[in-house]
């Protein structure tokens, strides 16, 4: 419905608002369902039973937040206070393992730059949301993922030299306090009586107040780290955590599916955009959601 903004309906925004305030609030799923079921709150049609699972549905609803088909109920900061609590109560339906975790963690939304929170097999998929406030979400399974971060991984492992980055001017910008102190170290050592203990600690002080103000560019030196580590672990076709941990600082994910790895240099990296998920249509028609690209293919 194009064009169209689904209006909630009978009291559904407050039953939704509800829902997640109870739920960040300490209530478990369970109370809130039986709480519903004997106050008859009507949850599809003319049913009014309520379960935990279908708590735990309307809690990882996105759709809630706001995009262009739906209006939004709750903010963004609340859903992921939600989500982000369900997962830590063990309510999602996978455990996460330790690469997921460093994902999680580490991954910012491409659009405004927030961290985006990560929805467990939303569908068939993995669905990355943007808490931030700009609704960006990208749909996309932890396999495609693994592959796209070891292709630019392994593409750096190849051709190290891609870790380069331009030198950046090191200047030396003195500040006042600076200035104060030479202009009383001259007047010093314009005196009659010099005391030279009181001059050279005057002298390291204000070479201590020098150092302060250079700008060095040390990108260089964690460029040569970070090239020999390659070098020396050369490429995998498996996410290695303790490689990500030691050269990646953050990896962004834009909202195309793709993804850019930002090193400890503060050289930028994207994946290639040859790189296409495997999965068929018979797996899109399961995805059901107007922000996937799968279901408009």
């Amino acid at each position: 419905m194009k064009n169209q903004i689904y209006v909630p309906v009978n009291g559904e925004a407050e039953i939704v608002r509800e829902i997640f305030n109870r739920y960040v609030g300490g209530e478990t799923l369970k109370q809130i369902a039986d709480d519903f079921t004997v106050r008859q709150i009507v949850y599809y049609k003319e049913k009014n039973t309520w379960s935990k699972n279908s708590i735990q549905r309307i809690i990882e609803n996105s759709h809630y937040i706001g995009d262009d088909e739906y209006q939004r109920i709750i903010e963004p900061d609340l859903f992921g206070r939600a989500v982000k609590l369900k997962e830590e109560k063990g309510g999602s339906r996978e455990k996460d393992s330790a690469v997921v975790h460093y994902l999680k963690s580490h991954t910012f939304c491409g659009q405004c730059g927030k961290r985006v929170t990560r929805i467990a097999k939303y569908g068939r998929r993995e669905k990355w949301l943007c808490t931030g406030g700009c609704h960006t979400s990208v749909y996309t399974d932890d396999t495609f993922f693994y592959k796209m971060i070891c292709s630019v991984l392994n593409r750096v492992a190849e051709s190290p030299d891609l870790l380069d980055v331009k030198k950046k001017t090191e200047n030396y910008n003195p500040d006042l306090s600076v200035i104060r102190e030479e202009k009383e170290i001259s007047r010093m050592f314009e005196q009659t009586n010099i005391q030279f203990a009181v001059v050279r600690k005057a002298i390291l002080d204000c070479a201590s107040s020098k150092y302060d103000c250079c700008n060095f560019d040390v990108s260089q030196e964690y460029t040569d780290e970070l090239i020999n580590y390659f070098i020396e672990l050369g490429c995998s076709d498996e996410i290695r955590l303790p490689l990500l941990e030691q050269t990646v600082q953050k990896i962004t994910l834009l909202d195309n599916g793709q993804i850019t790895l930002c090193f400890v240099n503060g050289k930028e990296i994207c994946s290639e955009e040859d790189i296409k998920d495997d999965r068929d249509c018979e797996t899109y028609e399961n995805c059901n959601e107007a922000g996937c690209k799968s279901a408009t293919s």
